[in-house]
């Protein structure tokens, strides 16, 4: 699934970056980082996310929204929903799963750009294990807790919108984890 992480981290960034160039093309002013602060206040609620697509011969869809509260500019908090569909067409028969749960994070905002990000995450996906000597599988869905804690950069694109990278070190990696460390996001804020 490691090819499945580095995919979805570049359509992720090629998502972003045109999402990024059509705004900046768009707009044709400049929005300053204290206009954002103070929208920040006005507007305590965002939401926004992530997502990636894939397709070829690994398959890999990802939408995770997330609905946010800023208590004051430096601190948020929020909730938010993941479901994955992942399809690896390299073995026979083919390996597919779908992944979903949910998660709350906090976010600290410093030196303006720059944030700590920590989140408590509760996932269901499907532990796939080879039967030695058979050329079968044996399937089983298992929930997994996972506490993801790191920081990232965020640049403005927008009165009201925000894009995100943050890198996360998951603490509680279990042996069936879908995922590797570390992760690698790419998002978007949008006030409400």
């Amino acid at each position: 699934m490691n090819s499945y992480i580095y995919r979805c981290i570049k359509i992720n960034f090629v998502v972003a970056l045109s999402l990024f160039s059509l705004t900046i093309m768009a707009q044709r002013r400049t929005t300053s980082d204290e206009k954002f602060k103070n929208t920040n206040i006005e507007r305590p609620f965002f939401t926004g996310g992530n997502f990636g697509l894939q397709f070829g011969t690994i398959t890999a869809i990802d939408v995770s929204p997330i609905l946010g509260y800023r208590f004051t500019e430096n601190f948020a908090v929020g909730i938010g929903a993941t479901y994955q569909y992942y399809r690896n067409g390299r073995y026979n028969p083919a390996i597919q799963t779908d992944i979903y749960g949910g998660r709350v994070f906090v976010r600290f905002y410093f030196l303006e750009k720059l944030f700590l990000h920590g989140e408590a995450e509760l996932i269901n996906f499907e532990k796939i294990a080879f039967i030695p000597g058979t050329g079968s599988t044996q399937n089983e869905r298992i929930w997994e807790n996972n506490l993801f804690l790191g920081g990232g950069y965020r640049q403005l694109i927008g009165e009201f919108t925000s894009m995100h990278i943050s890198i996360l070190y998951n603490f509680n990696q279990g042996p069936y984890s879908p995922f590797s460390n570390p992760q690698i996001r790419i998002g978007f804020d949008i006030s409400l």
